[in-house]
């Protein structure tokens, strides 16, 4: 699916609403969902209930080098072996709306219901799904900083929600390339079909 510009200016209306603290911001990219979008900007670890997402964001924080975020190349996955059936590599791409699955944790991609290592965003996800995505994919590249969110899930996947911490690398040059993302699905459901 291809981003129109339409669905551009909504993202971009949305992502700036929610940095500036609307917590209902994000609720119109996920029309399926009976409850809230939540979403924490560089959320500190006692404010992440999760274990593993406690886990990735201390690693995270021992890679920084000073101010500045950890290197995307600096990603080693044995430090991170507690984690990896659990973990997204996201490339970022088309200026940060589009992105692609350098890896696709096994365990997600067996709850997903797809392999999307090596897919792009726009391919892989369901078409609903997408502008929340980039959402906060953009959320995470505008702050600079690590993005906490739980999402109900579209219904066409076979969990009820998914929660997440995206967590910026950069290039050298202060440039966000890639992300590393702890992704914990939810409950198990059976999915219904796309309408």
């Amino acid at each position: 699916m291809v981003l129109s510009q339409a669905d551009r200016q909504r993202i971009t209306s949305a992502v700036r609403a929610a940095l500036a603290g609307n917590e209902r911001a994000l609720q119109p990219l996920a029309p399926w969902a009976a409850s809230a979008c939540q979403v924490r900007i560089n959320p500190p670890p006692t404010a992440i209930a999760e274990p593993l997402l406690v886990f990735l964001l201390q690693h995270w924080s021992t890679m920084a080098r000073g101010k500045a975020l950890p290197l995307a190349r600096a990603i080693d996955p044995m430090d991170i072996r507690p984690a990896l059936g659990q973990v997204v590599l996201l490339d970022v791409t088309d200026d940060g709306w589009d992105g692609r699955y350098r890896v696709f944790g096994t365990l997600l991609a067996e709850r997903f219901g797809a392999e999307l290592t090596g897919k792009r965003m726009s391919r892989g996800l369901p078409a609903a799904s997408l502008p929340l995505h980039i959402a906060l994919l953009r959320m995470m590249l505008e702050s600079g900083s690590p993005v906490w969110s739980r999402h109900p899930a579209p219904p066409e996947i076979a969990v009820a929600d998914w929660t997440r911490l995206m967590l910026p690398l950069e290039d050298g040059n202060g440039t966000i390339t890639r992300c590393l993302v702890g992704s914990l699905p939810g409950e198990w459901r059976t999915p219904r079909s796309a309408p």
